[in-house]
């Protein structure tokens, strides 16, 4: 399931992460995955998503390939975001480590918006662009916050699913 690809050029990925900060692998896994969705979370002045289950899957494909490159994950969760949901600034304390973010949307596109933006305190945004079976890892600084970008009506029914695992 998990790309071996990746595998192979783990060292040269862990370079490049260590030297950029960012770095964007796509087609991560090989299969799409099914997620259980949970509550739906809405809070005007914070957020609005649905909660999912992380697949075994999916946790176990972050983690080996974390494992890979010399990081371990502390914590993993899962949200599915449809038309008009969003993160403002994350309420999570901030932490220096790692953040691993796999998305899932089959039929995503631009239009839709949703893409995943990082604000480090003294250089540009890092933005995420939504990668249907893509796998984005960011070097967290200290200050570094982040949010997802409101899900546009022109998503229709269409949902994208995000894990996020991060190590501390």
């Amino acid at each position: 399931m998990l790309n071996q690809q990746y595998l192979d050029y783990s060292s040269a990925i862990a370079e490049q992460l260590n030297e950029k900060g960012f770095v964007l692998l796509t087609d991560f896994l090989t299969e799409e995955v099914s997620y259980e969705t949970q509550e739906h979370l809405f809070r005007a002045d914070k957020h609005s998503y649905t909660q999912a289950q992380t697949p075994n899957e999916v946790e176990e494909a972050i983690k080996k390939f974390a494992e890979k490159i010399g990081i371990e994950v502390s914590k993993t969760y899962s949200r599915v975001f449809s038309t008009g949901d969003f993160t403002l600034q994350d309420t999570e304390e901030p932490y220096t480590g790692f953040e691993f973010v796999y998305m899932q949307a089959p039929e995503w596109n631009e239009a839709f918006r949703g893409e995943i933006t990082y604000t480090p305190v003294d250089s540009q945004p890092i933005i995420v662009p939504i990668t249907h079976k893509g796998l984005a890892i960011i070097k967290r600084e200290e200050e570094m916050r982040s949010f997802v970008k409101k899900i546009t009506h022109y998503a229709e029914n269409n949902e994208m699913t995000i894990t996020f695992a991060q190590s501390r």
